[in-house]
């Protein structure tokens, strides 16, 4: 099976009221997490957190995770961020 990589863009409110509820559901599925130290914090109050690995230095410093939250402040952060990963260099390409 080929490794996926689920980039959402979520506006802050979505985030407030659904984030803690979609980790819930995508940790129950077993499925990997690695999100950014901004996301992390805003659960690390709830029982959520724990299914929550920290996203390491750089993007090609740890192995890709199925879903991986990452903040950013507008769109053309995303663009920048997305632009930075080459999908040739994915495992699996």
């Amino acid at each position: 099976m080929q490794p996926v990589l689920l980039g959402l863009l979520m506006h802050r409110q979505w985030v407030d009221r659904h984030l803690p509820a979609l980790i819930d559901l995508l940790s129950c599925q077993e499925i990997p997490l690695q999100a950014d130290a901004a996301i992390a914090k805003s659960v690390s109050s709830d029982h959520h957190s724990g299914g929550l690995d920290p996203i390491h230095e750089g993007i090609d410093s740890a192995p890709l995770p199925s879903v991986r939250l990452q903040q950013v402040k507008d769109t053309n952060e995303a663009i920048q961020w997305l632009n930075k990963m080459d999908p040739c260099s994915l495992p699996g390409s």
